[in-house]
């Protein structure tokens, strides 16, 4: 492997129809130098998604056009790998659940702490 290469960060996909949340994650993540491209909703994400390659995603539960359990079913039937963080207000059982039934590795309720996400982050992608 190139030494350049050695050190390369993940490419992380961030969807949320928040933009303080978006920026929040986007800036977080470039700080520790990940690589992003955001999406306002699960559409655009898909869309997103389909064309370019990802190592992660952090998605949100409530949006327009297409929610995040849908988003992420989507995203199953074409890779089953990649990991899926959903981050959401919805802290019910049947919400996480539900997040799990779609197909996501991860179940985060907010407010979430900087470093649950940043330790979440390493050990999805390393």
């Amino acid at each position: 492997m190139l030494p350049e290469t050695m050190n390369k960060k993940a490419k992380v996909l961030i969807v949320d129809d928040s933009q303080v949340v978006l920026s929040f994650h986007k800036a977080m993540l470039e700080q520790n130098g990940y690589e992003t491209e955001c999406a306002i909703n699960g559409f655009e994400a898909l869309e997103r998604f389909s064309t370019e390659k990802f190592d992660l995603i952090i998605t949100d539960v409530n949006m327009p056009k297409m929610d995040g359990y849908q988003f992420t079913e989507e995203v199953r039937k074409q890779d089953a790998e990649i990991p899926i963080i959903m981050v959401t207000t919805e802290s019910q059982p049947h919400d996480r659940e539900k997040g799990l039934d779609a197909g996501v590795d991860l179940f985060l309720v907010k407010p979430l702490k900087l470093d649950i996400l940043k330790e979440s982050l390493e050990d999805l992608v390393a």
